[in-house]
Protein backbone atom coordinates (compact mmCIF):
# COMPACT_ATOMS: atom_id res chain seq x y z
CA UNK A 1 0.00 0.00 0.00
CA UNK A 2 2.84 2.38 -0.78
CA UNK A 3 2.04 3.48 -4.34
CA UNK A 4 -0.44 6.06 -5.62
CA UNK A 5 -2.44 3.32 -7.36
CA UNK A 6 -3.04 1.71 -3.96
CA UNK A 7 -4.75 4.87 -2.67
CA UNK A 8 -6.53 6.25 -5.74
CA UNK A 9 -10.20 5.87 -6.63
CA UNK A 10 -10.95 4.04 -9.86
CA UNK A 11 -14.58 5.17 -9.84
CA UNK A 12 -14.69 8.01 -12.38
CA UNK A 13 -16.03 8.87 -15.84
CA UNK A 14 -14.47 10.92 -18.64
CA UNK A 15 -16.86 13.38 -20.28
CA UNK A 16 -16.70 16.30 -22.70
CA UNK A 17 -16.67 19.79 -21.24
CA UNK A 18 -19.13 20.99 -23.89
CA UNK A 19 -22.10 18.94 -22.73
CA UNK A 20 -24.68 20.28 -20.29
CA UNK A 21 -24.67 19.56 -16.58
CA UNK A 22 -27.92 17.64 -16.98
CA UNK A 23 -26.50 15.43 -19.75
CA UNK A 24 -23.30 14.90 -17.74
CA UNK A 25 -25.29 13.68 -14.74
CA UNK A 26 -27.02 11.09 -16.93
CA UNK A 27 -23.64 9.81 -18.16
CA UNK A 28 -21.72 9.43 -14.90
CA UNK A 29 -23.92 6.59 -13.59
CA UNK A 30 -23.31 7.39 -9.95
CA UNK A 31 -19.54 7.87 -10.20
CA UNK A 32 -18.25 10.43 -7.68
CA UNK A 33 -15.80 12.03 -10.13
CA UNK A 34 -16.05 13.26 -13.71
CA UNK A 35 -12.85 14.06 -15.59
CA UNK A 36 -13.61 16.89 -18.03
CA UNK A 37 -11.95 16.99 -21.45
CA UNK A 38 -11.66 19.88 -23.91
CA UNK A 39 -12.16 19.55 -27.66
CA UNK A 40 -8.56 18.33 -28.04
CA UNK A 41 -9.25 15.53 -25.54
CA UNK A 42 -6.99 17.11 -22.94
CA UNK A 43 -8.10 16.59 -19.36
CA UNK A 44 -8.85 20.08 -18.04
CA UNK A 45 -10.26 19.31 -14.61
CA UNK A 46 -12.46 17.19 -12.41
CA UNK A 47 -16.03 17.83 -11.29
CA UNK A 48 -17.61 15.96 -8.38
CA UNK A 49 -21.16 14.63 -8.35
CA UNK A 50 -22.34 17.32 -5.86
CA UNK A 51 -20.88 20.02 -8.14
CA UNK A 52 -22.82 18.58 -11.07
CA UNK A 53 -26.00 18.56 -8.99
CA UNK A 54 -25.38 22.21 -8.08
CA UNK A 55 -24.88 23.06 -11.74
CA UNK A 56 -28.19 21.45 -12.65
CA UNK A 57 -29.97 23.36 -9.89
CA UNK A 58 -28.53 26.66 -11.17
CA UNK A 59 -28.85 26.10 -14.92
CA UNK A 60 -29.13 22.60 -16.32
CA UNK A 61 -27.95 23.63 -19.81
CA UNK A 62 -24.70 25.25 -18.64
CA UNK A 63 -21.67 23.50 -20.22
CA UNK A 64 -20.09 21.31 -17.59
CA UNK A 65 -16.66 22.91 -18.10
CA UNK A 66 -18.08 26.11 -16.61
CA UNK A 67 -18.37 24.26 -13.29
CA UNK A 68 -14.61 23.70 -13.01
CA UNK A 69 -13.12 25.44 -10.01
CA UNK A 70 -10.41 28.04 -10.52
CA UNK A 71 -7.62 25.86 -9.12
CA UNK A 72 -4.51 24.20 -10.53
CA UNK A 73 -4.98 20.82 -12.18
CA UNK A 74 -2.59 18.28 -10.68
CA UNK A 75 -1.44 15.03 -12.27
CA UNK A 76 0.56 12.16 -10.78
CA UNK A 77 1.74 8.77 -12.04
CA UNK A 78 0.07 5.64 -10.67
CA UNK A 79 3.42 4.01 -9.81
CA UNK A 80 4.73 7.02 -7.87
CA UNK A 81 5.42 6.26 -4.22
CA UNK A 82 3.06 7.96 -1.79
CA UNK A 83 6.07 9.03 0.27
CA UNK A 84 7.13 11.13 -2.74
CA UNK A 85 3.67 12.73 -2.81
CA UNK A 86 3.69 13.59 0.89
CA UNK A 87 7.09 15.30 0.62
CA UNK A 88 6.28 17.09 -2.64
CA UNK A 89 6.40 20.90 -2.86
CA UNK A 90 2.91 20.68 -4.38
CA UNK A 91 1.41 18.78 -1.42
CA UNK A 92 -0.26 21.80 0.15
CA UNK A 93 -1.73 22.68 -3.26
CA UNK A 94 -3.20 19.17 -3.51
CA UNK A 95 -4.63 19.02 -0.01
CA UNK A 96 -5.77 22.62 0.53
CA UNK A 97 -6.51 24.03 -2.92
CA UNK A 98 -6.97 21.49 -5.72
CA UNK A 99 -8.37 18.79 -3.37
CA UNK A 100 -7.48 16.03 -5.85
CA UNK A 101 -5.15 14.96 -8.65
CA UNK A 102 -5.76 12.89 -11.77
CA UNK A 103 -3.70 9.70 -11.88
CA UNK A 104 -2.13 8.45 -15.12
CA UNK A 105 -0.31 5.31 -16.22
CA UNK A 106 2.91 5.02 -18.24
CA UNK A 107 0.96 5.66 -21.46
CA UNK A 108 -0.45 8.89 -19.96
CA UNK A 109 -3.95 7.39 -19.80
CA UNK A 110 -6.12 8.44 -16.87
CA UNK A 111 -6.58 5.52 -14.48
CA UNK A 112 -7.86 7.11 -11.30
CA UNK A 113 -8.31 10.06 -8.94
CA UNK A 114 -6.14 10.72 -5.88
CA UNK A 115 -8.14 12.72 -3.35
CA UNK A 116 -6.90 14.95 -0.56
CA UNK A 117 -8.67 12.66 1.92
CA UNK A 118 -6.71 9.67 0.62
CA UNK A 119 -3.44 11.58 1.05
CA UNK A 120 -4.40 12.53 4.60
CA UNK A 121 -5.20 8.90 5.37
CA UNK A 122 -1.81 7.84 4.04
CA UNK A 123 -0.01 10.46 6.15
CA UNK A 124 -1.81 9.09 9.21
CA UNK A 125 -0.84 5.52 8.29
CA UNK A 126 2.16 3.52 9.47
CA UNK A 127 3.66 3.77 5.96
CA UNK A 128 4.09 7.52 6.22
CA UNK A 129 7.37 9.14 7.19
CA UNK A 130 5.65 12.30 8.43
CA UNK A 131 4.80 12.92 12.04
CA UNK A 132 2.40 15.38 13.57
CA UNK A 133 -0.31 17.44 11.80
CA UNK A 134 -1.71 16.28 8.47
CA UNK A 135 -2.52 19.62 6.90
CA UNK A 136 -5.67 20.15 8.89
CA UNK A 137 -7.04 23.63 9.54
CA UNK A 138 -4.42 26.37 9.30
CA UNK A 139 -1.51 24.27 10.53
CA UNK A 140 1.50 24.91 8.27
CA UNK A 141 3.10 21.92 6.63
CA UNK A 142 6.86 21.55 6.35
CA UNK A 143 8.08 18.93 3.87
CA UNK A 144 10.19 16.34 5.58
CA UNK A 145 12.65 15.00 3.04
CA UNK A 146 12.07 16.97 -0.17
CA UNK A 147 15.37 18.42 -1.37
CA UNK A 148 15.44 22.02 -2.55
CA UNK A 149 15.24 22.13 -6.32
CA UNK A 150 14.13 18.53 -6.71
CA UNK A 151 11.29 17.68 -9.09
CA UNK A 152 7.79 17.19 -7.77
CA UNK A 153 5.93 14.00 -8.70
CA UNK A 154 2.80 16.18 -8.88
CA UNK A 155 2.70 18.00 -12.20
CA UNK A 156 0.64 21.19 -12.20
CA UNK A 157 -1.20 22.94 -15.00
CA UNK A 158 -4.01 25.44 -15.35
CA UNK A 159 -6.81 26.06 -17.81
CA UNK A 160 -7.23 29.19 -19.89
CA UNK A 161 -10.85 30.28 -19.51
CA UNK A 162 -10.77 31.96 -22.92
CA UNK A 163 -10.00 28.87 -25.00
CA UNK A 164 -10.03 25.96 -22.45
CA UNK A 165 -6.47 24.98 -23.35
CA UNK A 166 -4.42 23.20 -20.69
CA UNK A 167 -1.28 25.20 -19.85
CA UNK A 168 1.70 23.59 -18.16
CA UNK A 169 2.43 25.87 -15.23
CA UNK A 170 3.54 25.42 -11.64
CA UNK A 171 1.22 25.92 -8.69
CA UNK A 172 3.47 28.79 -7.55
CA UNK A 173 3.10 30.51 -10.94
CA UNK A 174 -0.66 29.97 -10.74
CA UNK A 175 -0.77 31.68 -7.34
CA UNK A 176 1.24 34.64 -8.65
CA UNK A 177 -1.01 35.10 -11.68
CA UNK A 178 -4.17 34.78 -9.61
CA UNK A 179 -2.93 37.36 -7.10
CA UNK A 180 -2.03 39.94 -9.73
CA UNK A 181 -4.06 39.52 -12.95
CA UNK A 182 -3.60 40.43 -15.72
CA UNK A 183 -0.22 42.10 -15.15
CA UNK A 184 1.55 38.84 -14.29
CA UNK A 185 -0.29 36.63 -16.79
CA UNK A 186 1.83 35.01 -19.53
CA UNK A 187 0.50 34.17 -22.96
CA UNK A 188 -1.68 31.08 -23.21
CA UNK A 189 0.20 28.08 -24.62
CA UNK A 190 -2.53 27.19 -27.13
CA UNK A 191 -0.74 26.88 -30.51
CA UNK A 192 -3.93 26.64 -32.56
CA UNK A 193 -5.38 30.14 -32.14
CA UNK A 194 -4.16 33.74 -32.08
CA UNK A 195 -1.87 34.67 -29.16
CA UNK A 196 -3.72 35.86 -26.06
CA UNK A 197 -3.11 36.22 -22.35
CA UNK A 198 -3.73 33.27 -20.10
CA UNK A 199 -7.09 33.88 -18.41
CA UNK A 200 -7.73 32.09 -15.12
CA UNK A 201 -11.32 33.26 -14.58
Amino acid sequence: MNLVKDWMSKDFKIISGNISSLEAMSLIAGSPYSVIENTNQQAIGVVTAPELEGGIATNEITPVQQLLSNTPLLQVGCDVKMRSVETSPELTTLVRIAKLAIVTDNANQIVGILSADAVRQFIRSSSSQQKGPTLGGDTPYVAGSQLAGSLSPLMASCICRDCWHRNEISAIQWSTIKANPPASAPNCQNPNILPHLLKLK
